[in-house]
């Protein structure tokens, strides 16, 4: 009796071990055909709205509120130009020596930052005693780039998941495991 009773034992553990492999490499194998979008967060499960009592009413659901994103994956964004400041002319206020167009500098003149000819800041041309000026043609301005580069995200390769070699050996040395205890057990 007893030796009966050791057999009926490992014959119930292995059956619930082969249940517990079976449904293990059925998930596996269902979480693994899922599609991966590593920048879009799995939605939450909707929240049920729980009873609240009331000192003169009966039980009723707190209204819930819901947020709703969306998402326009097809439309490419028009980039907005940004408006790039002329640089400054003899005489102009500045703070920084980029201000300045040419070979002008930002410097301090009666309390004053202004684009100047370094040579000979204190003249409101910026020709230098002796100089013939240089015309300079107007609206010249060294191009700037507008816009951003957006990075081109890379694919990764992810591991396949589901049903393999060790979950189908487990699977079938459990199946060995009852067939055997029950011809021993006879």
């Amino acid at each position: 009796m007893k030796k009966k009773g050791v057999t009926i034992a490992i014959l119930i553990a292995t059956v619930i071990l082969a249940v517990i492999a079976v449904v293990t490499a059925i998930r596996l194998y269902q979480i693994g055909k899922e599609p991966v979008a590593p920048t879009a967060p799995q939605p939450a499960p909707a929240a049920t709205p729980t009873p609240s009592l009331s000192a003169s009413r009966a039980i009723e659901p707190e209204p819930t509120q819901s947020c709703i994103l969306t998402f326009n994956i097809g439309a490419t964004p028009t980039p907005t130009p940004t408006p790039t400041p002329t640089p400054g002319e003899c005489w102009d206020e500045c703070d920084v020596d980029s201000d300045c167009s040419g070979s002008l500098v930002c410097q301090e003149v009666e309390s004053v930052n202004r684009c100047v000819n370094p040579d000979c800041p204190e003249e409101e041309d910026c020709t230098c005693p002796g100089e013939t000026p240089t015309p300079t043609p107007p609206g010249t301005a060294t191009p700037t780039p507008t816009g951003t580069a957006t990075p081109t995200p890379t694919e990764v390769a992810l591991p396949e998941a589901g049903f393999s070699l060790p979950t189908l050996g487990a699977v079938l040395g459990g199946l060995l495991l009852v067939v055997a205890s029950l011809l021993f057990a006879l």
